[in-house]
């Protein structure tokens, strides 16, 4: 059975021979772009944040603090920025305006309950099951009727 995720398919859309290096030939690349690094502090930190709300709805300075020390942390010399002009400064701060907004948005993150993170969900894209959709959810969560 193949199984294919919505990035590998974007990436196949993109560029075929990208495609090729990351998920055939499972070619490592060392550097990574700074909106992936970005999007990987915002992910982590909100992660961190619904597993901490199974016990308490943490404050957004203290989500914003964790924010902080993991960018610090997890900074490393292979992450490139190629827009001219552009400091690691402005991406830490643009990901601190996301996490505020999304704070914002959902506190105080009582959409339902939460079954689980960082599941995969699965589902056939053909009758015979040859093929595979897989999706990964960063919460799965169970609204409640009212």
């Amino acid at each position: 059975m193949l199984e294919y995720s919505n990035s590998q398919l974007s990436k196949f859309e993109e560029c075929a021979l990208q495609y090729e290096f990351l998920y055939v030939d499972k070619i490592k690349r060392y550097e990574e772009g700074v909106e992936a690094f970005l999007g990987q502090r915002f992910h982590d930190a909100t992660e961190w944040l619904y597993k901490k709300r199974a016990f308490r709805v943490v404050p957004l300075d203290e989500l914003l603090e964790y924010y902080e020390k993991d960018w610090a942390k997890q900074w490393h010399a292979e992450v490139k920025i190629r827009k001219e002009g552009r400091t690691q400064d402005d991406y830490r701060l643009m990901g601190r305006r996301f996490i505020e907004d999304y704070y914002k948005r959902h506190y105080p993150f009582d959409e339902g309950r939460v079954l689980g993170l960082e599941k995969y969900i699965r589902f056939p894209l053909d009758d015979a099951g040859r093929y595979v959709s897989t999706e990964k959810r960063d919460t799965v969560t169970l609204k409640e009727e009212a």
